[in-house]
């Protein structure tokens, strides 16, 4: 078996909403077949990290085979 087929596979997109009131959306979509934690995360544009708010409210995100999450930042 090849070692890559073991590893998570992931599809993102993005949505800007360009109002300051409301968030931009980041999707993550779980193309794997087994069930996937993501422990730390950190979005970026221009080399420089974008606030997702204070890092103590994050929780670990679970997502399931095949299911996507989807982050806001605010």
């Amino acid at each position: 078996m090849e070692i890559w087929k073991l590893y998570p596979r992931f599809d993102f997109t993005y949505f800007l909403i360009g109002d300051p009131n409301q968030g931009d959306i980041v999707t993550i979509y779980n193309k794997s077949n087994k069930s996937v934690v993501i422990k730390y995360f950190s979005i970026e544009k221009n080399n420089k990290n974008i606030s997702l708010g204070n890092e103590a409210d994050f929780n670990i995100i679970a997502i399931k085979s095949h299911d996507y999450f989807n982050i806001r930042n605010k």
